[in-house]
């Protein structure tokens, strides 16, 4: 299995569980190679069968590996941590939790945002503290 090959079926065949990433603020590698592959995957295996073990997030305000300063208004856009997106994948693996969303928080912690599974956005829900993960919800769709 390449890389490359949004082919999963072997993947699922072994049983794996599958997170990508991909900050959208990437000047080096655009978001729609990420949702290219996920989408040709999908094509392939059926939509409600990826989701069984492959999960697509889009970050906003994360350049590449990095906070992208400037983005959202500060340098300090919450995004979530190598060691979250760990987590997630472990309360997947040894919890059968599939994960939906993540909340990402910025450095300092002023701010919390849910990172939604592709293709859902997080829409705020209006009249909330917009610097609360829980004044939005995972909704609507990228396109």
């Amino acid at each position: 299995m390449a890389s490359n090959d949004p082919d999963l079926r072997p993947a699922k065949r072994a049983g794996v569980k599958m997170i990508t990433y991909h900050a959208l603020a990437d000047p080096s590698i655009a978001p729609q190679n990420s949702i290219e592959y996920y989408n040709k995957s999908c094509d392939i295996i059926g939509s409600d069968e990826i989701d069984d073990f492959h999960r697509l997030f889009l970050v906003p305000g994360q350049d590449h590996c990095i906070a992208a300063s400037g983005v959202v208004g500060s340098a300090n856009p919450p995004i979530p941590t190598v060691e979250e997106w760990l987590d997630l994948l472990v309360n997947w693996v040894e919890e059968d939790k599939a994960p939906d969303h993540i909340i990402a928080h910025s450095v300092d912690n002023t701010v919390t945002r849910p990172i939604c599974k592709y293709p859902r956005l997080a829409k705020y829900k209006g009249r909330e503290d917009v610097n609360k993960a829980s004044s939005y919800n995972c909704e609507g769709s990228f396109y």
